[in-house]
Protein backbone atom coordinates (compact mmCIF):
# COMPACT_ATOMS: atom_id res chain seq x y z
CA UNK A 1 0.00 0.00 0.00
CA UNK A 2 1.58 3.36 -1.05
CA UNK A 3 0.04 6.03 1.78
CA UNK A 4 -0.21 9.81 -0.24
CA UNK A 5 -1.11 13.18 1.48
CA UNK A 6 -2.92 16.10 1.16
CA UNK A 7 -0.44 18.02 2.16
CA UNK A 8 -0.83 20.35 4.88
CA UNK A 9 -4.05 22.66 4.12
CA UNK A 10 -5.67 25.56 5.81
CA UNK A 11 -8.83 25.64 4.58
CA UNK A 12 -11.98 23.36 2.91
CA UNK A 13 -10.27 21.41 -0.14
CA UNK A 14 -11.02 18.92 -2.02
CA UNK A 15 -8.13 15.85 -1.64
CA UNK A 16 -9.03 13.18 -3.63
CA UNK A 17 -11.55 12.22 -6.43
CA UNK A 18 -12.53 8.61 -6.77
CA UNK A 19 -12.53 5.67 -4.64
CA UNK A 20 -10.03 5.51 -2.07
CA UNK A 21 -9.22 4.37 1.54
CA UNK A 22 -8.92 6.72 4.30
CA UNK A 23 -5.85 5.92 6.15
CA UNK A 24 -5.25 8.92 8.63
CA UNK A 25 -5.61 12.65 9.48
CA UNK A 26 -4.08 15.48 11.49
CA UNK A 27 -5.21 18.06 12.54
CA UNK A 28 -4.08 21.56 14.36
CA UNK A 29 -6.48 23.98 15.18
CA UNK A 30 -5.49 27.61 16.22
CA UNK A 31 -4.79 28.11 19.44
CA UNK A 32 -8.16 29.49 21.71
CA UNK A 33 -10.17 28.34 18.81
CA UNK A 34 -12.61 25.92 19.01
CA UNK A 35 -12.11 24.69 15.51
CA UNK A 36 -13.81 21.59 13.68
CA UNK A 37 -12.84 19.46 11.04
CA UNK A 38 -14.82 16.89 8.62
CA UNK A 39 -13.77 14.71 6.37
CA UNK A 40 -16.63 13.28 3.82
CA UNK A 41 -16.75 10.23 1.66
CA UNK A 42 -17.64 12.82 -1.39
CA UNK A 43 -16.07 15.76 -3.72
CA UNK A 44 -17.81 18.06 -1.37
CA UNK A 45 -19.23 19.10 1.90
CA UNK A 46 -22.09 16.85 1.50
CA UNK A 47 -23.15 12.60 1.19
CA UNK A 48 -21.23 10.99 4.36
CA UNK A 49 -19.34 12.19 6.74
CA UNK A 50 -16.41 9.65 8.20
CA UNK A 51 -14.38 11.71 10.10
CA UNK A 52 -15.16 14.59 13.01
CA UNK A 53 -12.67 16.44 14.57
CA UNK A 54 -12.57 19.48 17.33
CA UNK A 55 -9.24 19.81 17.96
CA UNK A 56 -10.10 22.07 21.34
CA UNK A 57 -12.56 21.71 23.90
CA UNK A 58 -12.85 25.39 25.25
CA UNK A 59 -11.25 28.71 24.01
CA UNK A 60 -9.44 28.58 27.60
CA UNK A 61 -7.50 25.70 26.17
CA UNK A 62 -4.33 26.88 25.32
CA UNK A 63 -1.96 24.04 25.30
CA UNK A 64 -1.10 22.56 21.63
CA UNK A 65 -4.63 21.70 20.53
CA UNK A 66 -3.74 18.87 17.74
CA UNK A 67 -5.42 15.43 17.14
CA UNK A 68 -4.00 12.43 15.20
CA UNK A 69 -6.17 9.96 14.04
CA UNK A 70 -5.23 6.73 12.38
CA UNK A 71 -6.88 3.75 10.86
CA UNK A 72 -5.91 0.00 11.16
CA UNK A 73 -5.47 -1.81 8.66
CA UNK A 74 -6.06 -0.78 5.04
CA UNK A 75 -8.48 2.61 6.77
CA UNK A 76 -11.74 3.49 5.68
CA UNK A 77 -12.91 2.99 2.51
CA UNK A 78 -14.53 5.69 0.60
CA UNK A 79 -16.08 5.15 -2.32
CA UNK A 80 -16.60 9.01 -3.91
CA UNK A 81 -13.34 10.56 -2.80
CA UNK A 82 -12.41 13.26 0.32
CA UNK A 83 -13.15 16.14 1.27
CA UNK A 84 -11.97 18.02 3.79
CA UNK A 85 -14.51 20.79 5.32
CA UNK A 86 -13.03 23.27 8.63
CA UNK A 87 -15.40 25.15 10.34
CA UNK A 88 -13.26 28.50 10.04
CA UNK A 89 -10.26 28.89 8.37
CA UNK A 90 -7.88 28.44 12.01
CA UNK A 91 -6.11 25.62 11.77
CA UNK A 92 -4.46 23.59 9.56
CA UNK A 93 -4.28 19.75 8.63
CA UNK A 94 -3.66 16.56 6.39
CA UNK A 95 -5.48 13.98 5.34
CA UNK A 96 -3.62 10.41 4.87
CA UNK A 97 -5.09 8.30 2.03
CA UNK A 98 -4.50 5.30 -0.03
CA UNK A 99 -6.02 4.58 -3.69
CA UNK A 100 -5.98 1.05 -5.65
Amino acid sequence: MVIKSSGKLGADALVFTGPCHLIGVSFTGDISKITTLTVYDSITAANTAVVFLRASATTADVTNPTVNLMFPGNGLFCAYGLYADMSADEGDFIVYYSIG
